[in-house]
This record gives structure tokens, sequence and C-alpha cells, in this order.
């Protein structure tokens, strides 16, 4: 199984080929997918994971493209982010995602944003995560 894990920083998650900009203990490959095309042929990835890397950079809509375009047939795409707070609002962070978003690339508009690419992304669900403080006060 082939998984990468898009801008893992030092927290790459385990089995996968962790891939950030900047050297990092768990970067296995130093790229800069905001500027080129993920080193992997078209169909031959099982598993795409990113987690807090898609907000950071300008071109969010090309890697999208580009990880629909490297997925297998069937291939897993667990993506994060979810910006629903103040958070997103947060220095470093160039683009906004919610419901509304992933609604439009994966369910609205997908033949506008993958026409040129044999796929698409599909949309299971959204998996809300609520601080501790937020759980305790909602019971």
């Amino acid at each position: 199984m082939l998984g990468i894990d898009l801008g893992c920083g030092s927290k790459k998650r385990p089995g996968f080929v962790g891939l950030d900009y900047v050297a990092a203990e768990g970067v296995d490959r130093v790229y800069d997918v905001s500027k080129d095309r993920l080193p992997f042929d078209d169909g031959t990835v099982d598993e795409v994971f990113s987690s807090h890397f898609l907000e950071h950079i300008e071109n969010a809509p090309s890697v999208l493209q580009d990880i629909v375009r490297v997925g297998k047939p069937g291939a897993r795409r667990d993506l994060d982010p979810y910006q629903k707070s103040n958070i997103a609002f947060l220095p470093g962070h160039v683009r906004y995602f919610n419901e509304v978003v992933w609604s439009h690339f994966c369910l609205e508009y997908p033949e506008m944003w993958f026409r040129d690419i044999e796929g698409m992304l599909r949309l299971d669900r959204f998996h809300y995560v609520v601080s501790k403080r937020t759980e305790e006060t909602l019971g």
C-alpha cells in the first residue's frame, strides 16, 4: 500500500510517505507541492492524508486536483482542514474550508474542478472535533 501524508511536518502518519517543504524528523521527501505536481504517477496512490496543510497554501484547488490525479480508483483521501472558528483567521492561513467549500468541490461542481482528470473527490462525511472544555460545557 502506498499512502502519502502531505505537509506532515514531524507528525507523519505511520506507514505513510511524508512530504513537506521543510526538512524535519519524519519527512521522507522535502518537496513543495504548492509549486510542483506530486511526485507520483497517475493512479498509483492508495491513500492520501493531510492535516492542517491545505489552509496554508494559495493553490489548494490545484493540489486537490493533483491528489485526485495520483489516487488509484477508490483511493481514500482523508483531508483536513475544517475551520469553523476564529482559528481560521490566524496568521499563516490563506484559505478557509467549511462544509460549503467541500460541498462545492465534491457535490455541486466537481466537473468544474476535476474536468481534465479521471476522477473526483467523494464527500463521505464531516468529522467534528471540539475542545475538551467545550465538550464539558455542553455535557
